[in-house]
């Protein structure tokens, strides 16, 4: 009986068994794409108002900068610690009635750009955009005047952005069809440094209008932007359905991974296997694996070049495998 000879070696891969060491972040080009942010839908949250907020309920609280007014209006806020967005560290966010903040000074946007949804996915200003609510909204302070936007500290080194009863309707302002939601960034010296949160609380009445939601980062266009509604790079999908109280988005920084670990050895190089019958392959000191680490089975055919992952069998991305017969 004649038997084949195959060789074995495991990878060791990031997020997907020789040993090969692959990084999914792939730093330098992740960061022009968002990548290092993991997004996470979140439900049955507890939404509060920012407790000893900056209310701004008038023209005159807002900075100048687009229209200038409820409708599409800006306002420029002095962070208390530098947030890092996408890579970048910033003092100053623009909040909008529009319902999105900026990084830095985005006073000089275009009106029509701050409130069509489809700049969000543009490679058009504003940049650097965490949208909530991304439309043609209005704060609804001047009438009925029962809404306003507010922004201040949520936490140690937290701060928010809210809009409360604001108007549902798009560009118009409206006494029974509300909203209220807030953005939420996590500081330096808070439990999640680098968080972004969107929550959505109280809608009374109908909405109307079609938002976006999600990241933008300072390029724009495709690939430059999170659709938070589905967690997609590319897809322009909007929403016209209020999310509901205590819905929302998080999204935080992931961490490289760092160090090496010991794979340990295979129980043989080489495998003699007569026709129709498996080879069972495991590992002698093999490692602990921590999250986003795992195991690649791969075999050649004279063990010193051809490798290829092995496709058949059971376990191929464990720490024992069972080729098939």
């Amino acid at each position: 009986m004649r038997r084949s000879a195959f060789y074995c070696r495991a990878v060791v891969a990031i997020t997907t068994l020789a040993i090969i060491f692959l990084n999914t972040l792939v730093a330098n080009t992740a960061n022009a794409q968002l990548s290092n942010y993991t997004r996470s839908v979140l439900s049955a949250q507890s939404y509060t108002n920012i407790s000893g907020a900056t209310v701004i309920n008038s023209n005159a609280g807002l900075s100048t900068g687009m229209s200038n007014n409820a409708d599409d209006g800006v306002v420029l806020i002095n962070l208390p610690f530098s947030f890092t967005f996408n890579g970048t560290a910033y003092t100053q966010v623009t909040m909008c009635t529009n319902g999105w903040i900026a990084m830095g000074n985005a006073t000089s946007v275009v009106a029509l750009n701050g409130r069509t949804p489809t700049a969000f996915f543009s490679n058009q200003a504003p940049y650097n955009v965490i949208a909530a609510w991304y439309g043609d909204g209005n704060a609804n302070y001047i009438s009925p005047g029962i809404g306003s936007l507010a922004h201040g500290s949520a936490g140690t080194d937290v701060y928010a952005f809210e809009w409360r009863n604001v108007s549902a309707q798009d560009n118009l302002s409206s006494a029974t069809n509300t909203i209220n939601f807030k953005i939420v960034i996590y500081g330096p010296a808070s439990n999640s440094p680098g968080r972004i949160e969107i929550l959505y609380g109280v809608q009374s009445g109908v909405s109307s209008g079609i938002r976006a939601v999600g990241l933008k980062n300072a390029t724009g266009g495709s690939g430059n932007f999170i659709n938070a509604l589905d967690g997609t790079f590319t897809s322009t999908t909007t929403t016209s359905t209020w999310p509901g109280n205590g819905a929302g988005y998080r999204f935080d920084i992931l961490t490289p991974c760092t160090g090496t670990p010991s794979l340990g050895q295979p129980n043989a190089f080489q495998f003699n296997v007569c026709p129709g019958n498996a080879a069972n392959i495991s590992f002698n000191g093999s490692a602990t694996l921590t999250s986003g680490i795992n195991y690649q089975w791969q075999k050649s055919a004279n063990g010193s070049n051809g490798w290829q992952s092995v496709g058949a069998g059971a376990g191929a991305n464990s720490a024992a495998y069972t080729s098939a017969p």
